[in-house]
């Protein structure tokens, strides 16, 4: 004998099936996109950690080769009238330097950071507010220049074991107009490279103004 209807519970409908496809169909979509989005979560993260240590990683190379250098200090036994071209001390435009001067033995005496016309070679007037310096040799001073000659920043040391020192001067009509009142510790990680790259080791000055000491 047929039957007409099939049993209640023996087979379900059609109609049911494709529902509950569906509904898993779409909980396994929104499963599959959030563990998508946790894994770009957490792959941003440790870019983001990757990087950060890069960083670091960096600095401590850069400080590392400083050290190196740092053992030994500059001194330099200046002629009466002469001054001596800082690294990178000549301005972009050739019309100005950044020299060094000092008297007495090993030019402790009256030394000041200086600048000058290039062309000429007069001195315009000292740096006042680069005091304290550990050297006296010009190579241990370094000149960061704007492109268009308008700025220029001294980096220099005081000790050893303290950061490096940096004073930015505006340059204008023959002047120079300090931006600070007194010189600041180095934390830009580009100013210790600039340092480390034209500083850390004696290089022949680019210039030098007036006649030098005799050594014997």
């Amino acid at each position: 004998m047929r039957c007409s209807q099939p049993l209640a519970g023996v087979h379900p409908s059609f109609h049911d099936s494709n529902i509950s496809s569906a509904r898993h169909a779409r909980s396994r979509q929104w499963c599959l996109i959030w563990f998508s989005l946790d894994q770009e979560r957490s792959s941003a993260i440790n870019n983001m950690k990757l990087t950060r240590s890069r960083i670091y990683i960096f600095v401590a190379a850069t400080l590392l080769l400083i050290s190196s250098a740092a053992l030994a200090t500059f001194n330099y036994d200046y002629g009466p009238d002469e001054y001596v071209t800082i690294s990178n001390g000549i301005s972009p435009d050739r019309k100005l330097a950044i020299t060094t001067h000092g008297e007495g033995e090993m030019g402790y005496e009256k030394f000041h950071v200086n600048l000058l016309d290039a062309l000429t070679g007069k001195r315009i007037g000292p740096l006042e507010e680069i005091v304290e310096t550990l050297d006296t040799g010009a190579g241990a001073f370094g000149a960061k220049w704007a492109r268009d000659s308008s700025e220029v920043t001294i980096v220099y040391r005081v000790d050893r074991h303290a950061p490096l020192k940096s004073m930015t001067y505006r340059l204008a009509e023959r002047r120079a107009t300090p931006f600070t009142k007194r010189p600041v510790d180095v934390r830009d990680a580009a100013l210790i490279k600039f340092w480390g790259e034209f500083c850390s080791n004696s290089k022949p000055p680019e210039k030098t103004f007036g006649t030098p000491k005799r050594r014997e």
